[in-house]
């Protein structure tokens, strides 16, 4: 519906155009999009086919191209272009306020009867919020490709090692521990927010990404897998690696519209803690925790140590408390009745007595012999 209601289009809606085409296209059997869109909403091939380019190669500079309102025709135009032509096309548009489908023309061919006439500019020389954007879109562009390239680098290591009978935990972590520091570095650069620690104003780090989901996951993995003692060990490595690793990844490099969280019943994704980070040339301050939050386990008893230490030589151990002195018909008095009740010393003579009767010492008596008589 939203397809056949479409009628003269704004830039923002040219490219809703193509985002909906290509979804359509992920819904389709493989190569009918063209005859289905032809058929059901009026649609030519070659328009299909120019929309779908549009989404597909200007989406990373879809913010700048909407403010400075380039025409869909235009962006038609620009869709055929190179990534440094159309950065060319976006810094002559901004240096002359509007993009014409011959200014287009003219970048892409290197024609020289519009462009001599006017300096190429550098985006990095572009002053003002407009070159800001300019080379943000450069950055975006190039960042996101890198780091998807360095997260597919990983994958293929872990889908070569998995088809073996026995994984070698130092090789694989050795061939991707490296990429998935810069991986972890690259997402960092282009999701996250830098900020001031609360409590130390001179320390400045990245913000976390929103706890409980799918990012903040993929950010925890990549850092885990940055350094191979926080690898699981070899009798887990198998599991972590097919039911963790292997599908975080597919969910954060899919080309699909929404992907699904892999093996969850629900939308939501684990928990991820992210260790603060403090650069190297950086004072921490006393209470940045570089550990992820410790999980209590309990203690065991001394019965269960020492039943553990018996198993092992094949023995059964047989531990027998003492008991209590303490009988249930005696009278224990309250913290209150032994606080109100004065203390009693015992005098010389008590203790002495008390002395030699658990001795077994025998007390003369003070009664004079006579004294019967």
């Amino acid at each position: 519906m939203f397809l056949i209601s479409v009628s003269r289009r704004s830039t923002e809606e040219t490219f809703k155009l193509g985002e909906h085409l290509e979804r359509a296209a992920e819904l389709l059997p493989d190569g009918t999009l063209e005859k289905w869109a032809v058929e059901r909403c009026g649609y030519t091939a070659r328009h299909v086919r120019t929309q779908r380019a549009v989404f597909r190669n200007l989406d990373a500079y879809r913010d700048i191209l909407v403010e400075l309102a380039v025409g869909p025709t235009v962006l038609g135009k620009l869709s055929a272009a190179e990534p440094e032509q159309i950065e060319q096309a976006i810094g002559f548009a901004a240096q002359n306020g509007k993009l014409r489908v011959q200014d287009v023309a003219a970048i892409m061919a290197g024609s020289k009867n519009e462009t001599e006439a006017r300096p190429q500019i550098d985006p990095y020389d572009i002053g003002g919020l407009d070159g800001l954007k300019a080379i943000i879109a450069i950055k975006v562009r190039d960042g996101i490709k890198s780091f998807v390239g360095h997260l597919e680098e990983i994958r293929a290591h872990v889908s070569e090692a998995l088809p073996k009978k026995n994984i070698v935990k130092k090789t694989l972590a050795e061939k991707t521990h490296l990429t998935a520091r810069l991986a972890h570095k690259e997402l960092e650069s282009l999701a996250q927010f830098v900020r001031p620690y609360p409590t130390a104003a001179y320390v400045i780090s990245n913000s976390a990404l929103p706890s409980k989901t799918g990012w903040a996951a993929v950010s925890a993995l990549l850092y885990k897998m940055g350094s191979e003692t926080t690898w699981p060990d070899k009798g887990e490595l198998r599991t972590w690696l097919e039911t963790e690793v292997v599908p975080i990844l597919e969910w954060a490099t899919s080309k699909s519209s929404a992907p699904a969280w892999p093996g969850a019943e629900t939308s939501e994704a684990p928990s991820a803690s992210v260790p603060v980070e403090v650069g190297a040339d950086e004072p921490a301050p006393a209470d940045v925790s570089g550990s992820p939050d410790s999980v209590l386990t309990p203690i065991p008893s001394v019965e269960e140590r020492m039943e553990s230490i018996a198993a092992a030589f094949g023995a059964t151990a047989t531990i027998e408390a003492p008991k209590s002195k303490l009988t249930l018909g005696d009278d224990v008095p309250s913290v209150a009745e032994a606080l109100a009740k004065p203390e009693k010393r015992p005098t010389r003579a008590e203790l002495v007595g008390r002395i030699k009767s658990e001795s077994g010492i025998v007390t003369k008596s003070v009664t004079p012999p006579n004294a019967a008589a």
